[in-house]
């Protein structure tokens, strides 16, 4: 047998059944690899979720910590922008097995009897067979197309693995705002609870007063209804604080016999991002570390080299390869070394070749279209960081405002209740006062919870994987 036909099978046999590496996450900006085809094999189950705390049913207290670590492990959305990665990499796979030719095993018996025309033309009847067995290789390739799709294939690899490090970002900021959401409500429920105790003693109080012929009977009328209106408030604030438990657990996917408890019974102002920093300095860093910018910059990449490919490639010529080695004749009891090779080379013109009009303006009208993607991107990037940013701020006033709302408030109501209780007051005065109270104390909730969130969003507006990391 041929030596140089043998080579080239074992060459192409070998090269068959290699295993390409894996994408893997990195530091933000670049792409690893490392790992097994095992790690993108079609139908591969995903890894388990990760181990709740603590109890699995009924209450679990939780706070923004675990909260976060749980997202990463078990979000839905997380999980599936996990396996685009996985489908972008199998696809850039089958962009670079276009290199790789056929390989055939196998054997080939032919029998013919009765007339045949013979080479000189003349007509003959005669009976043949001829027996084949050994291996054929058979490979087009179009090398131009290969090298162009293997490079876009890659790009778009890069761009999925951005968005999933994008997605998890998300889903942390999805799932820190439920938490805070999910504390506001458990606060708002224990101020909506406190009002009603006092409801409760200043409705007792007034109809003392009457009973002793010392006060008016609309006065205690207005302090019942006063009572039912903090008393639905409890239950408006019991759903909220429900419902806000229910939207956390689906984001965690948790099981619906869990009841989350917030650790923190009252808001905690925290600092993560120094709204000392220049909004300048804060923007740049932004567009330098976000990974939806990378996953927009890798998709215009893929969009060009597509374009190159519309009107390069067919400058490469088609190679085709027909190579069989093995043993030919009568019967397979005396079978001779046989070995073949064919090589042909050929453009192709018009449609998917030379002069394709109409896929060149496509492939321009695509990268278009990307550019401009990510250019929205860029700016959207912009506007998220400014909001953030001003949200801040602003929030941060308001905390002082509110802090030294609820502080007079609670003053006032002290001094309202001294001048009931010695007879000179309104019980009007004090439902006022009680009023006034709850609302301040709600202020300094929402502003605190407001703060915070300001804080995850321009954590997540800065990029790089900040949120989902925990911190």
């Amino acid at each position: 047998m041929n030596r140089r036909l043998v080579g080239l099978l074992c060459v192409v046999v070998s090269a068959g059944g290699c295993t390409a590496p894996v994408p893997t996450r990195a530091t933000p900006g670049t792409v690893t690899v490392q790992g097994t085809m095992a790690a993108a094999a079609p139908g591969r189950r995903p890894a388990a979720a990760a181990p709740l705390p603590a109890a699995t049913s009924g209450p679990m207290a939780i706070d923004l910590p675990t909260v976060l670590r749980l997202v990463r492990d078990r979000n839905l959305d997380v999980e599936l922008v996990g396996e685009r990665v996985r489908e972008a990499y199998a696809k850039e796979l089958s962009a670079r097995q276009r290199f790789f030719p056929t390989v055939g095993v196998g054997t080939r018996f032919l029998a013919h009897d009765g007339r045949t025309q013979a080479t000189e033309g003349n007509f003959l009847d005669v009976t043949k067979q001829s027996a084949f067995a050994g291996a054929a290789l058979t490979a087009e390739w179009e090398v131009g197309e290969a090298v162009y799709a293997t490079l876009a294939a890659r790009q778009r690899t890069c761009a999925s693995v951005a968005a999933e490090e994008a997605g998890g970002e998300d889903a942390a900021l999805k799932a820190g705002e439920a938490y805070l959401d999910l504390v506001r409500a458990e606060a708002s429920l224990a101020v909506a609870k406190d009002a009603v105790d006092l409801s409760q003693r200043i409705a007792k109080e007034t109809e003392d007063k009457v009973g002793a012929g010392s006060g008016f009977a609309g006065d205690v009328l207005r302090a019942k209804a006063q009572l039912a209106h903090d008393r639905a408030t409890v239950s408006l604030a019991a759903e909220a604080r429900r419902t806000s438990a229910v939207r956390l657990a689906e984001i965690l996917n948790l099981p619906p016999e869990v009841d989350l408890v917030p650790r923190d019974a009252i808001p905690i102002r925290f600092t993560l991002v120094a709204a000392t920093d220049p909004e300048a300095m804060l923007i740049r860093d932004a567009l330098l570390s976000r990974a939806d910018v990378r996953e927009a910059d890798a998709l215009a990449c893929a969009a060009d080299k597509e374009r190159d490919a519309a009107r390069y490639a067919p400058l490469v010529p088609r190679v085709g390869v027909e190579a069989s080695a093995g043993g030919l004749g009568r019967t397979y009891g005396d079978l001779s070394s046989s070995d073949d090779l064919r090589i042909t080379l050929g453009w192709t013109i018009g449609s998917g070749g030379l002069f394709d009009t109409g896929r060149i303006a496509e492939a321009d009208s695509r990268y278009r279209l990307a550019s401009i993607t990510s250019s929205r991107v860029r700016a959207r990037v912009v506007r998220e960081v400014r909001e953030a940013y001003a949200m801040l701020s602003e929030r941060a006033r308001a905390i002082g405002s509110a802090e030294q709302g609820a502080r007079d408030a609670t003053e006032a109501l002290d001094l309202y209740r001294k001048r009931l209780t010695g007879a000179v007051g309104l019980p009007l005065e004090v439902v006022v006062a009680q009023e006034t109270l709850t609302r301040a104390r709600l202020d300094w909730i929402e502003a605190t919870v407001g703060y915070d969130k300001a804080q995850l969003r321009l954590l997540r507006a800065l990029g790089g994987d900040r949120i989902s990391a925990g911190r």
